[in-house]
C-alpha cells in the first residue's frame, strides 16, 4: 500500500473521533466538518515520518484548528446555529448540555440565539477558560500564593483521587487558602505541566517524558474564578479521558 493510502485510511478510522472533538469544541456539525477536512489538509502536507502516534497528532491538530475557527468567530460575533449529527446528542448530554426533556439539543440552541437567551454551549468559553487555566499554572510555577488566591473562588474545592494522594486514599481541599497552598507546594510538577482540553474543556495535563501521570479538570465561572478542580491520577479515570494537549 502507498504512503499515501496508508494515510487516508488511517485518516478515515479516525474520523469519526475528530469529528467528535471538533463538534464538541465548535457546536456546529457543519463546522466541525470543516476542521475535519482543514486537518486532513494539514495531514497531506505534512511530514508525519517521525510521529509516533498518529492518532494523538491529529487530535491535536483539530483541537487547534477548532480553536481557530472559535477565535475567528468571537471576532466576527458569530455564532453557530446548531446542527445534529448521529451520537451528537449523547455527547453533548456527557458533556452537560443537554439534561433530560429541558434539555438544550441544537434545535433548542438555536431558538436560544433567536430569541437573544446565552447558550449553554462550552465552546463559547473555552478563549475563557484557556485565560483562567494559563494564569493558574504560571502563578503555580511560580509559587506565587497572591496570584493563585486571585484566581480561585473562595468556595473552590479540590477533589484528588486515590492515585494522586501520597497516602494512597481520596483527598478533600476546600477554600481558597487550601487550595492555593497546595498548588504552591506541587510548584515543582507545575514547570513540566501544560494545557489541554480535557473531555472538551481546557485543563492541565502532568506528563513528564510524554508518559500521562495526573490531570487536573478545571471549573470556571464566568467571573473568571476557578471553582473545582478535579485531580486525576487513576489509570483507569485517565484512560477514559478525551485528551489534546494545546499549543502555548
Amino acid at each position: 500500500m502507498a504512503d499515501s493510502d496508508w494515510l487516508a485510511a488511517l485518516f478515515e478510522e479516525n474520523r469519526h473521533h475528530l469529528r467528535a472533538v471538533a463538534y464538541r469544541l465548535l457546536g456546529s456539525m457543519t463546522d466541525a466538518d470543516d476542521a475535519v477536512q482543514e486537518t486532513w489538509l494539514r495531514l497531506t502536507g505534512a511530514d508525519t515520518s517521525e510521529v509516533e502516534n498518529l492518532g494523538g497528532w491529529l487530535t491535536t491538530v483539530v483541537a487547534r484548528v477548532s480553536l481557530n475557527m472559535l477565535r475567528a468567530r468571537r471576532y466576527r460575533h458569530e455564532e453557530p446555529v446548531g446542527d445534529s449529527w448521529p451520537g451528537a446528542a449523547e455527547m453533548a448530554a456527557r458533556n452537560g448540555a443537554v439534561t433530560g426533556s429541558g434539555g438544550a439539543g441544537p434545535v433548542s440552541r438555536a431558538r436560544r440565539r433567536v430569541r437573544g437567551a446565552p447558550s449553554p454551549d462550552r465552546a463559547a468559553d473555552l478563549p475563557r477558560q484557556r485565560e483562567v487555566a494559563t494564569a493558574f499554572l504560571a502563578a503555580s510555577r511560580g509559587g506565587d500564593l497572591s496570584a493563585l488566591l486571585e484566581l480561585l473562588d473562595s468556595d473552590v474545592t479540590l477533589t484528588a483521587d486515590a492515585g494522586a494522594v501520597p497516602s494512597g486514599k481520596p483527598a478533600l481541599l476546600h477554600g481558597a487558602d487550601m487550595v492555593a497552598k497546595g498548588a504552591v507546594l506541587a510548584s515543582g510538577r507545575a514547570d513540566q505541566s501544560q494545557l489541554a482540553l480535557v473531555d472538551g474543556v481546557v485543563g492541565i495535563v502532568f506528563a513528564p517524558a510524554g508518559r500521562l501521570q495526573i490531570v487536573l479538570a478545571l471549573a470556571v465561572t464566568p467571573e473568571r474564578k476557578i471553582n473545582a478542580i478535579d485531580v486525576i491520577a487513576d489509570p483507569d479515570r485517565l484512560r477514559r479521558l478525551r485528551l489534546a494537549v494545546l499549543p502555548d
